[in-house]
């Protein structure tokens, strides 16, 4: 017997993605959402078109699950953050999409649903980016390519462009959705130098649905395409929120992302700041895993002095704040199987933040914010413990692409104790 929606709405595995949004990647690689299980697609458009993937078997085998309150394999990032933040991508598309949840009870018995109305697009169109971030990959970033291939040598790829309309027209796929769209999240690749997020700009202009939701994940260092600045394209539209991703300041933001002038990026995050731009929010998702783990509040510290975030939260919208994601993936970059003494050092600091944070003359309000964002990060790095054979690996990789990019870890790094306070978990921190 089919449940009310209340029922729905209660329930702890329940998500509202399988029945109106794509994910893909630039590959054709397709998933429910960008925080599903990226080693686990649904389908690939180069071997059936969106529409056929969208009732095939393991689409419909994910929302008959669901329906029935179990949980899906490929869910369980959201779980785990449900756990530990309580506010996973699950259940911020259950608050920004009360229309969808009518149309679950139209599902048919097998998991079929008569009509594709895609409201959320996130579609990875191109690996196409300027800068080789040390958690990223060649199957997100171009110009990972040569350094992917020197690092391993066994899994030699033939080119650098991935494109998803390499063997098939993607665009033609979607032409008939423009209509459903209500939201598009743009990540990378870079989005802001990729051709096909300037087409569907275009096309929005065109017949205009420029009420939307634009939002973006983005390095923000190129803001010209073709000699069009971004600003010809953003005046048309009203809700515009700008996530600028950064892993760290200075040069060790320069070091983690590979091909970073963090002047230069200043530079750009200044325009944005007196731009003439209507946003209805801007500010930063710092990516944070072992290398920054420590460094998150003195990247706080450094977007107050520069005057990139505010001082004052504001009730409406349009606060200039920061938060913080966790890289999962690779698992030698994930911050949880870090010893346990960066765990308790990260939390002497964090019990301290708030009063660091008021000498700044920040306001009570966006102290709390900040600080309950930096707990989340503390709660979810205590999700795994410690795994020798982990940081074994981050150790060794880490010195494979220092060696391949004529770089150093310890030379920004020194207050470790490289590899040991990586690869031990002594519990007590010995500072220089």
């Amino acid at each position: 017997m089919r449940k009310s929606i209340q029922e729905y709405k209660r329930s702890g595995v329940m998500c509202l993605a399988p029945w109106m949004s794509a994910h893909t990647f630039p590959n054709g690689d397709v998933f429910p959402c960008c925080v599903w299980d990226c080693d686990h697609p649904i389908g690939n458009i180069n071997d059936k078109p969106l529409p056929e993937i969208w009732n095939d078997e393991p689409l419909k085998d994910i929302r008959k699950k669901m329906l029935n309150d179990e949980e899906v394999e490929g869910c369980k990032r959201c779980y785990t953050i449900d756990m530990t933040t309580g506010y996973s991508l699950r259940n911020k598309i259950a608050k920004d999409y009360p229309v969808a949840w009518d149309e679950i009870l139209d599902t048919k018995e097998d998991g079929e649903v008569d009509d594709m109305k895609l409201r959320l697009w996130d579609f990875r169109l191109s690996n196409f980016c300027n800068l080789r971030c040390r958690s990223c990959g060649p199957d997100l970033s171009s110009s990972w390519f040569k350094d992917s291939n020197a690092l391993y040598p066994k899994r030699q790829l033939d080119k650098a462009l991935i494109t998803v309309n390499d063997k098939v027209s993607f665009m033609d796929m979607i032409k008939d959705q423009y209509q459903y769209v209500e939201e598009i999240y743009f990540a990378g690749g870079e989005p802001l130098s990729t051709p096909e997020h300037f087409q569907i700009l275009e096309e929005l202009i065109r017949i205009g649905n420029t009420d939307i939701r634009l939002r973006y994940s983005t390095n923000f260092t190129n803001l010209t395409f073709k000699g069009k600045h971004i600003s010809e394209y953003w005046k048309h539209f009203s809700h515009l929120e700008v996530l600028v991703s950064l892993d760290g300041v200075g040069v060790k933001g320069e070091y983690i992302r590979k091909g970073l002038d963090y002047d230069s990026l200043i530079v750009n995050l200044k325009w944005l700041n007196d731009s003439n731009i209507k946003l209805f929010s801007a500010g930063f998702v710092v990516t944070y895993g072992v290398m920054n783990y420590l460094d998150l509040f003195d990247i706080v510290l450094d977007f107050i002095d520069r005057d990139l975030i505010d001082l004052n939260y504001r009730q409406d919208s349009g606060t200039r704040g920061a938060i913080f994601s966790p890289i999962y993936g690779p698992d030698y970059y994930d911050c949880r199987f870090l010893p346990d003494k960066f765990k308790t050092k990260f939390k002497l600091r964090l019990d301290g933040f708030f009063d660091e944070l008021i000498d700044k003359g920040m306001d009570k309000d966006m102290a709390i914010f900040l600080v309950s964002e930096l707990q989340k990060v503390h709660n979810n790095s205590l999700t795994e413990s410690f795994s020798k054979q982990v940081m074994n690996n981050f150790v060794s990789t880490t010195r494979k692409l220092d060696e391949i990019r004529k770089e150093k870890f310890q030379d920004l790094y020194p207050e470790f104790s490289f590899p040991l306070d990586f690869i031990t978990n002594e519990k007590i921190w010995i500072a220089n």
